[in-house]
């Protein structure tokens, strides 16, 4: 996704039940380049089934640094995590 400065960008993320997992996932990005900032819509989904799908929108200040910079979105549920 492309994001120019001063800008903001979504993003559907969907997260896929792994073995026959169902609960509540609070989702999160790191590795975010300076100046932006990533917010989820729902910031927690409850997997059932199959998936879940949220959000992802990333804001990206005036002076943020260009380039190609990756993002990693992490799903938390408890004390097990998992990212991609």
């Amino acid at each position: 996704r492309t994001v120019m400065p001063g800008a903001t960008g979504s993003l559907a993320i969907t997260l896929q039940s792994q073995r026959g997992f169902t609960g509540r996932v609070t989702l999160s990005a790191a590795e975010l380049p300076p100046g932006v900032t990533a917010t989820f819509s729902p910031a927690t989904v409850t997997v059932t089934g199959a998936s879940a799908t949220a959000t992802m929108t990333l804001s990206a200040e005036l002076d943020a640094l260009p380039g190609v910079h990756r993002v990693t979105v992490k799903g938390i549920n408890g004390t097990q995590q998992r990212s991609g």
